[in-house]
């Protein structure tokens, strides 16, 4: 297990604010192509709200990775709604100091 930190980020879209240094990733490698992540981390937004991020993927470097994030956020705060949504993430480029995650919301039909 390799255990990263994740110490800093910003967060643009619907959902703006920044990512506070209170999270890592801790990471399984498998071998060179496959590994799986699993990380937590806190988004503070803009307005003060604190959003717990889960988002877990498995890693396969020959092909772009998706991955499945969730969220925590307070009942009694304005980003209630995204405890019971449901996500995709798909990491667009990324290395050992920088990721970018593209997150969709998954629609029920």
């Amino acid at each position: 297990l390799k255990i990263i930190p994740i110490i800093s980020g910003t967060v643009s879209g619907d959902l703006k604010g920044k990512v506070l240094n209170y999270g890592g990733d801790v990471n399984y490698k498998n071998d060179e192509i496959y590994s799986v992540a699993n990380a937590t981390y806190i988004i503070q937004t803009n307005s003060g709200e604190n959003v717990l991020v889960h988002n877990v993927g498995k890693i396969n470097k020959n092909i772009p990775m998706l991955t499945s994030p969730s969220f925590i956020a307070s009942q009694e705060g304005p980003y209630k709604s995204l405890n019971y949504r449901h996500f995709v993430g798909r990491i667009v480029s990324g290395n050992l100091s920088k990721i970018e995650i593209i997150i969709d919301e998954i629609l029920d039909t």
